[in-house]
């Protein structure tokens, strides 16, 4: 009976664990929800399957940009990372990705050239200020790229 009930106490434990990425959808499994603007889901090329979201040139805004946005779940005080991975499909190009913790916000940009490979991309340590919304925006200098397995963390440094 105790192996039982060890068993029970085991399983409890790790159901109640956090899963750790805070991205619903990172790897665009069945459509883009929730990310917006110009971004479509791509099944040709991904980094990891079933597919990635392949973000184009908007003319409104003049950049190729996609937003994740998700209300409701950051803690105040709390640190947090993201990572994207980007393959740059077209033409050497610079990208931007902004996290944004509430009214906090930190961003990096880096160079990339035109590549089949996937690079990662990320942002380290925004402790969340005044909101718990969480914003997650990259934007490159022109169209035709993809993005995938997407994840902010709690916690100073990103996976």
């Amino acid at each position: 009976m105790s192996g039982v009930v060890a068993g029970l106490i085991g399983s409890i434990k790790t159901a109640a664990a956090p899963s750790g990425n805070l991205v619903l959808n990172p790897s665009f499994d069945t459509d883009v929800s929730p990310w917006q603007y110009t971004i479509t889901r791509d099944v040709v090329t991904y980094r990891s399957s079933p597919a990635s979201g392949k973000v184009v040139y908007d003319e409104f805004s003049e950049l190729a940009i996609t937003q994740y946005t998700r209300n409701s779940s950051l803690t105040i005080g709390q640190n947090y990372s993201a990572t994207i991975w980007v393959r740059n499909n077209v033409a050497s190009q610079s990208f931007t990705m902004q996290l944004l913790c509430g009214a906090a916000s930190k961003s990096t940009t880096v160079s990339l050239p035109v590549s089949s490979s996937w690079v990662s991309i990320k942002v380290e340590n925004v402790t969340c200020a005044t909101n718990t919304n969480l914003n997650l925006i990259i934007y490159g200098d022109f169209y035709d790229w993809n993005i995938d397995d997407i994840s902010v963390i709690t916690g100073a440094t990103a996976p």
